[in-house]
Parts: structure tokens; sequence; C-alpha cells
């Protein structure tokens, strides 16, 4: 699709499930709004394949459409949901300190970046996060970490160095348990002088962008997803 950008999309539900035909939808929703194309790699799960095997495939992938497909990075964005969102900031974060051509943006929803599980929202959301408590949030991410350091910054992103990121987009719940792993990366990335958006949306479950049949709140935050990438890769 020459003249629009491309969309490399990592989607995964807590590292554990979910494969490129649970997401058409929410990919699908994005990619009518770029008129662009869009990339869903099939990589492995854990708890069979913990840390690293999610990024390794993740790696292949981008690795793949830039020496295989000829696509050029910078009309390249990364976006993921949930994990798929602190899978796509620990990608670039590796691309990044391998020296390798950064996309030119990335897109985030919701995203899981602290493997260690010490965001205050963990608790002040459990009660009123639509899909998941605190508690579950701990559980789950001993699956993905397996026996390796939850703050080493591939595995929860929220603890890398964001000098030199590409521009980045956050997009979250005011009232999910992972309230804080989304606004504390975008802190993080913005004091590293990275461009951040940076946005909360009330009254809306964990990544309500798929809900854009119903929900005018996920044709809202699609519709600006989408402006950004435009800008940042559709030149």
């Amino acid at each position: 699709s020459r003249g629009v950008a491309s969309l490399l999309s990592l989607r995964v539900v807590g590292y554990i499930a979910s494969a490129p035909e649970t997401h058409r939808s929410l990919v699908g929703s994005l990619v009518r709004r770029t008129g662009g194309e869009a990339w869903v790699p099939r990589y492995r799960l854990a708890p069979e394949h913990p840390h690293p095997a999610a990024l390794d495939d993740a790696l292949s992938a981008y690795r793949f459409l830039q020496r295989e497909q000829g696509v050029a990075p910078e009309r390249l964005v990364v976006a993921g949901d949930s994990a798929g969102g602190g899978l796509a900031l620990a990608l670039v974060l590796a691309l990044r300190d391998a020296g390798e051509p950064l996309p030119a943006a990335v897109v985030t929803f919701c995203p899981w970046t602290d493997m260690a599980a010490t965001g205050a929202s963990l608790n002040e959301n459990s009660a009123r996060c639509a899909m998941f408590a605190g508690e579950t949030i701990r559980r789950a991410a001993g699956f993905y970490v397996g026996g390796g350091d939850p703050r080493a910054p591939t595995v929860s992103p929220l603890y890398g160095d964001y000098r030199g990121f590409p521009p980045l987009l956050v997009h979250a719940s005011a009232d999910e348990v992972l309230r804080d792993d989304a606004l504390r990366v975008a802190e993080r990335a913005r004091d590293a002088g990275v461009p951040v958006e940076c946005a909360l949306w009330p009254r809306v479950p964990h990544v309500w962008q798929f809900f854009a049949a119903v929900l005018p709140e996920a044709r809202a935050s699609l519709a600006a997803s989408a402006a950004f990438i435009r800008r940042h890769a559709g030149r």
C-alpha cells in the first residue's frame, strides 16, 4: 500500500492466549482508518514458552518485514494492546539496543508494562475493572516471566531506557487495573525526551477499542490513533 502506513500488530492476551484471528476486528478497525495494511504475527505463548519466546518471535517478524518484504522503517508502526502493548514496547527497546532501524512510531492500548506488579491501580481499581482483578495480574505475570527477572526491560518495559525511542501513543482506561502501567511508561518515555500522546478514558473497559461497533469511545480512540499513525508514518 504505497503512500500509507504499514502496521506490525502484536496481539496477545496475557502472553498466554490469543491468535491473529481473535484480534481481526480490532486490527481491521484501525487499518480501515489509516488506509494501510497490517501484519499480525502468530508467536509462541506462555507458560509453555515464557520470555523471551514471544519477544524473539516479534523480532523475527519485524526483521522479516524489513529484509524480505522491503517495508521501510519510516513507513512502519508497531502496535499492540494489553500484553501486546508491552511486547510492542519491549520489541522497540530491543531493536534500539541492537542498533537496528526503528519504526516510525509505537501505538499501545492499555499496555501491560510491569511484571513486578507495583502499580497502585492494581489495588485501587480491582473492584471496578471490568476485566481483571489485581491478583489475577500478579498471578499471570509469573507465567510469562518464568524464572527471569520481572524488572528486566524486555520483560517489563516500564523499567526501560527510552532515550532515542520513536513517538509513542498510549490510551488506557481510568478504571482498569493496568492504568498505572500505562501512565508510568508514558511518563518515563516523556522524561527521556520521547514525543508522547497519552490519554485516559473514563468508564470504559480494558481494551475498549474492540467495541467500535457499539462504543463511541472506541471509535474516538481509534480515530485519534489513526491520525497519530498517519502523522508519523503516512507521509
